[in-house]
């Protein structure tokens, strides 16, 4: 049975934030609690994550959490159609082929693109993450006194959130763009693009930081556009179809900015998309919160909507 209520704690470069949800109906979601502090340095760290606890309507229940896409290798490979335990086995074994770094030094994941309609194989994408990146965080949660639940990555988390609400998340091929760090609203978060098709993730781009700055020249944001665009015409290359529709999330004059330079170079449907408007608040203070912070908090709602959904 799908649980009734999430806390998502997400750690930044220069932010820590709390997000408490609870599932009131099937699709309906409620903010209760929304926090966020910001830090100077490591050192600093542990005591900010025990203040914004303190906060916590819920301090003893597990919390999620979530990498950034930086932090990953995605690479599409081709399987033979497996059960579940055989695919496991089998795409760790494949893995070695493709991982540059040690597999006991990683952590490994994979999700089924497309499952095969009567061919041999079935396409799978396969993730890898720096096994000292995932028990660091496990290690500082445990330092507060924290149980983790589970851990997500930043380009699912906000591909699953725009999939449960979206009806035609499944009909379209999708660009999600996230922008949560651009200026002016610069807290060291993740930027990246992730195209759905089938509504699922074909293809995740890291954007780096050319936008994390308080000003940024006009040569960086044409930089971030010829990565957005360029991943669309990889989708178009590799996988045959064009992406329909571009949706970014983040502060809203930055999303207005990259939207018309987008459709500058593209023929698509391109439109802001907002997180925050989904869900329902236990009080305006969440709501006001989360509106004016919407770029650092995406993720977080991702997360919790994953976690109330399983």
């Amino acid at each position: 049975m799908a649980q009734k209520n999430v806390k998502v704690l997400e750690i930044s470069t220069t932010a820590v934030k709390l997000l408490e949800v609870t599932r009131k109906k099937r699709q309906v979601f409620q903010v209760e609690n929304c926090i966020q502090e910001t830090y100077t340095s490591k050192a600093l760290l542990e005591s900010v994550l025990k203040k914004v606890l303190a906060e916590s309507k819920s301090p003893s229940d597990p919390v999620c959490t979530s990498v950034w896409s930086g932090t990953l290798m995605t690479k599409k490979i081709e399987m033979p159609n497996l059960n579940a335990s055989e695919l496991d086995a089998a795409v760790r074994s494949e893995a070695d082929r493709h991982v540059p770094f040690p597999l006991n030094e990683c952590v490994l994941d994979h999700y089924v693109m497309e499952p095969s309609t009567g061919h041999a194989k079935s396409s799978v994408m396969l993730i890898a993450a720096k096994k000292d990146l995932i028990m660091e965080r496990c290690r500082l949660l445990e330092s507060v006194g924290l149980k983790m639940s589970f851990m997500d990555i930043h380009p699912l988390a906000v591909a699953n959130l725009y999939g449960q609400f979206e009806p035609d998340a499944g009909e379209k091929i999708t660009a999600l763009v996230h922008l949560g760090d651009a200026p002016p609203a610069v807290r060291g978060e993740d930027n990246f693009v992730t195209i759905l098709k089938n509504g699922r993730p074909f293809v995740i781009r890291d954007l780096g930081d050319k936008l994390s700055a308080a000003e940024v020249t006009e040569e960086q944001w044409s930089q971030t556009t010829a990565q957005i665009v360029n991943a669309a015409r990889f989708f178009e290359t590799t996988f045959g179809s064009k992406v329909e529709r571009f949706r970014l999330s983040g502060h809203k004059e930055v999303c207005a900015k990259m939207a018309g330079l987008i459709k500058a170079q593209s023929a698509a449907d391109v439109a802001a998309w907002s997180a925050a408007d989904l869900f329902k608040y236990a009080h305006p203070d969440a709501r006001e919160e989360l509106s004016r912070n919407e770029s650092a908090f995406v993720v977080s709602l991702g997360v919790a909507v994953r976690g109330l959904s399983a």
